[in-house]
């Protein structure tokens, strides 16, 4: 069975979520932070890496599909560590911490982002894993690989 789906972006200040997500309603769901650590770009200083980060993009907390749209679509970010679980709005937002809870939680997403590249994204939807896949192959991301039962490592829905 089909989990999820894992991959590595390129090494850039870019809209990342945003090219991750397109053709998902983001708008439809609640999207809830546990952890990050996402800058934005000064404008005043040119890229140079681990020297022109500013100030944080988003804060550990929830946020309603159109907020979250806007956040992450607005400007370039670079999206160094992401722990964040997706729900339907007025659904039990509860936290999850292994597979089995998500599987029976009201959590429909969980999108997990560690050490700048590498992305595991767990839907219960199908189309939306495929689609991210598509978006993934469009965007010249690397290692694109369906997350399954059998090669699925991980114990923990955590960075």
């Amino acid at each position: 069975m089909i989990r999820g789906i894992s991959f590595k972006i390129l090494d850039q200040w870019d809209k990342n979520l945003e090219n991750i997500l397109a053709g998902i309603e983001i708008e439809k769901y609640d999207w809830k932070v546990y952890f990050h650590l996402a800058y934005f770009k000064n404008e005043k200083v040119l890229y140079e890496r681990y020297t022109s980060l500013d100030r944080p993009i988003i804060e550990d907390r929830e946020y309603e599909g159109d907020t979250f749209r806007k956040l992450v679509n607005n400007i370039d970010y670079l999206l160094v560590a992401l722990d964040m679980k997706v729900y339907y709005p007025g659904s039990e937002g509860k936290d999850v911490e292994t597979y089995e809870e998500y599987l029976e939680s009201d959590c429909q997403m969980a999108v997990l982002c560690c050490d700048w590249y590498y992305y595991e994204i767990y839907a219960k939807d199908r189309e939306i894993t495929d689609r991210i896949k598509k978006n993934c192959e469009a965007n010249g991301y690397e290692n694109i690989q369906y997350i399954t039962d059998e090669n699925d490592g991980r114990t923990r829905m955590r960075v």
